[in-house]
Order: C-alpha cells, then sequence, then structure tokens
C-alpha cells in the first residue's frame, strides 16, 4: 500500500538524519524537515500529513501552488519566484525560501505592508557559481541582508543554498563554504534580521547537509518516492 512505504521512507530518513546529526554532534530534533512536494497531489499530501502530524510542504512553482492551496496545511515556497507571482504568496505560506534581488524584497515587502503582514523569507546563495541557477554570490549576502533593513514588511530568518550536481569531496567543499559563510552571519546586525535558518540538502545528499550545519532540509523523492 502507498501509506506503508510512506511509512517505511519516513522511518529510514529518520534514521539517517539521527545518524548524521550524532556524528557530528547535533540535536536532531532541531532539524526540520519540508516535504518537497511537487507533483504531488492535494490528496497525497492530505494523506502524508496523517501519517506525519505537522508537515510543512514546500512547493516550487506558483501555478500548482495555487491549485494544491488549502489553508489547514503548512507551506513553504521553495522555488525560483517571479515578481509578478508574490501576490499569489503573501499570508499562505510561512517562509520564502528563495530571495536573491531587490526588486523581489521589494514587492513582498508593499505587498506584505499592504495586508498588515510580516513575511518571513530566506536569502537564496548560489554556492556553487552556476550561471543556471538563481542565488547571490557568498560575497554578495552581507550587503544585502544590511541594505534590506528599510523593508518593514520582511523578515530575514537566514540562508538557502541548491546545491551543484557534484559528490564526494566536491559537494563536501560547498557545504564548508556554505556553513562558514552562514556563522560568519551571526555577527550581522539588523532588525530584521536573525541568523535562524540554513536551508539546504534534498533527497540525494541530505546526510552530507546535516554533517555541515543544515537546519532545514528539503526533500521530496526519500519521502515520497520516485514520481510517476
Amino acid at each position: 500500500m502507498w501509506s506503508d512505504s510512506i511509512v517505511k521512507n519516513l522511518s529510514e530518513v529518520k534514521a539517517r538524519i539521527g545518524e548524521a546529526a550524532a556524528a557530528s554532534g547535533r540535536d536532531e530534533s532541531l532539524i526540520t524537515v519540508v516535504a518537497a512536494s511537487k507533483t504531488r497531489s492535494q490528496q497525497t499530501l492530505r494523506e502524508f500529513e496523517k501519517l506525519c502530524p505537522g508537515s510543512i510542504f514546500g512547493e516550487n512553482r506558483v501555478q500548482e501552488f495555487n491549485l494544491k492551496y488549502t489553508p489547514d496545511l503548512q507551506w513553504h515556497f521553495i522555488g525560483r519566484l517571479q515578481t509578478n507571482k508574490v501576490k499569489y504568496l503573501i499570508g499562505k505560506v510561512g517562509l520564502i525560501h528563495s530571495v536573491d534581488n531587490v526588486r523581489l524584497l521589494e514587492e513582498i515587502d508593499r505587498l506584505s505592508l499592504k495586508r498588515k503582514l510580516l513575511t518571513d523569507v530566506l536569502v537564496e546563495v548560489n554556492t556553487g557559481g552556476e550561471l543556471s541557477k538563481g542565488g547571490l554570490a557568498p560575497s554578495e549576502v552581507e550587503k544585502f541582508i544590511l541594505d534590506a533593513q528599510r523593508y518593514k514588511g520582511v523578515a530575514i530568518k537566514g540562508i538557502m543554498s541548491v546545491m551543484p550536481h557534484v559528490t564526494g569531496q566536491a559537494l563536501c567543499d560547498c557545504y564548508a563554504r556554505l556553513k562558514e559563510l552562514y556563522d560568519s552571519l551571526f555577527a550581522v546586525k539588523s532588525d530584521n534580521y536573525r541568523n535562524l535558518i540554513l536551508s539546504a540538502g534534498m533527497s540525494e545528499d541530505y546526510e552530507v547537509a546535516v554533517r555541515y550545519g543544515s537546519n532545514m532540509l528539503r526533500l521530496g523523492r526519500a519521502l515520497f518516492g520516485e514520481r510517476l
């Protein structure tokens, strides 16, 4: 049965997170899993939530999010976000993971203030320097956070990154650079910034992510199985 496979997947993910956390001297209870729900039906998500109450679902396409959205589930937006699509997310998602430019930040701020809301976001970092991916260069992140102080409808809660398709030591080096950046940001002082979240790690590399300090994982295949 479908639920049996999900139960098995959940058990395996929990065990592997626990082992990776223990190996790095971390508390696994402080690591949040966002269920990356791209292409999964609302019915699937409801069934998953019954098995794992309090689950957070991460969508990366606004159009798909609009079709699935229901206020009784918890949502994050984890994909690239166009400025003209921000209006569909404000007040509906608990966290926007992928802020990487001023125009996007301005629009989130404008619509949040208009609705008298404070929207939590993460700054996306392009750790691998890939032209095909969004995100700021690591050297740009601190200035971006400091310049964002004027946006009172936005609360920056940390950083996120999507790792390049590398393995072995090259992957570890990417995670080490991201962790070094994250740690350096504790020194940044800003009224609307708190360095709480390091969102990194997906189904193929989440154990490495945990070992290098990630406290928010975005897992799809590891939880739901292969897409049909």
